[in-house]
């Protein structure tokens, strides 16, 4: 006893030296853990959704070069320049200096654009749902914590109440009115209780360390009593649940945008088999040996003929199929949703039923 009171009390003086450094919101926390600024907290300091911000916020970035034409080039010619004086430039016969740029497949930059901007929200979609679950983990946590919390003070209550039990009954065995079994008796339902004590202390450190975790502070960070949960209203029934189902669960959302991304690509693939890549250039060139003309320029155009092979034809095949395969995941993810909202709505009925049970018999 004189070591885990020992241990408790150095905790404490950690913990109330640490609060020195401590910001307001974590006094706040120290005092009382209210679940709404768990969850404040938790949402603005969460490095695993500032990871998925400043994602989303790069694929956006991302996406606005999708669409931009590709960089010019510039390139450097020399003919006819002499093996046995291959630094001699002045007896080469032409010098040419010209730049090249290239147009993609008509239609190609906008279904580029639309590609990348669908894909770069596909981290939103992962922002959103890492931000509901992060929700979810802090209710969770902040449950079993508060649960424990109420647990532990009336387990003292009980571990006073017996402790009164056994003085009373060893008190009425010394004067020969009771029975060694009752002390026994008495004694081991108090080891049982400590038992549970410690049980419990250990699930309420346990939600301790995860609520703090969500909200990135110190695992031992102080949290003070829970107040009393007021039970939430009743959901309503799983029918009128399914009707937002669709807008409510981001993976759902995720695999409808993974079909207009598919579009976009059957869209970009198709351009590229229908229309030609265009490259052209000017240059400019001079002719050292030349005596009449030294000065003159060319220009180029060159184009792709997506017509005369089979590559780009099958790109197509490719992404109308990956097309199909994504209208199929997307049934699949409605099915797996609609299969969780059926079993919790089953799971809450349960549990109401368990408690109108044992609150009333």
């Amino acid at each position: 006893v004189r070591t885990v009171t020992g241990t408790i009390f150095l905790g404490v003086m950690v913990a109330a030296a640490g609060l020195a450094g401590a910001t307001d919101e974590d006094n706040r926390l120290a005092s009382e853990a209210v679940l709404q600024e768990i969850l404040r907290l938790a949402l603005a300091r969460n490095p695993e959704l500032a990871e998925s911000r400043l994602r989303s916020d790069a694929a956006k970035v991302g996406s606005r070069a999708a669409g931009r034409l590709p960089d010019p080039e510039l390139k450097y010619e020399q003919w006819g320049v002499p093996l046995s004086r291959p630094l001699a430039l002045d007896r080469a016969d032409t010098l040419m200096l010209g730049a090249r740029q290239s147009f993609p497949a008509w239609g190609s930059r906008a279904a580029r654009t639309r590609l990348a901007e669908e894909e770069a929200g596909a981290f939103g979609d992962t922002e959103r749902s890492r931000r509901l679950t992060v929700v979810a983990e802090v209710k969770r946590a902040y449950t079993q914590y508060a649960r424990t919390d109420q647990e532990l003070r009336l387990h003292r209550e009980h571990v006073a109440l017996t402790a009164r039990l056994v003085e009373l009954a060893r008190l009425n065995y010394q004067t020969g009115h009771g029975t060694q079994q009752d002390v026994l008796r008495l004694g081991l339902e108090l080891s049982r209780l400590h038992a549970d004590l410690a049980r419990i202390g250990q699930e309420k450190r346990s939600a301790q360390v995860m609520l703090n975790a969500l909200m990135n502070r110190a695992p031992q960070a102080l949290l003070g009593p829970a107040p009393d949960l007021t039970p939430p209203p009743l959901p309503e029934t799983p029918a009128a649940l399914e009707k937002d189902l669709d807008d409510s669960r981001p993976e759902i959302g995720n695999a409808r945008r993974a079909i207009r991304v598919s579009d976009a690509a059957v869209d970009l693939a198709a351009r590229n088999a229908r229309f030609p890549t265009v490259m052209v250039g000017v240059d400019y060139w001079y002719m050292p040996l030349s005596h009449d003309v030294r000065h003159g320029y060319g220009a180029m155009v060159s184009m792709s003929l997506p017509w005369f092979g089979s590559r780009r034809r099958i790109e197509v095949e490719q992404a109308e199929q990956s097309r199909r395969a994504d209208e199929r995941a997307l049934d699949a993810v409605r099915n797996a949703a609609r299969a969780e909202l059926y079993g919790a709505a089953a799971q809450t009925d349960g549990a109401r039923d368990t408690f109108a049970i044992i609150d009333r018999d």
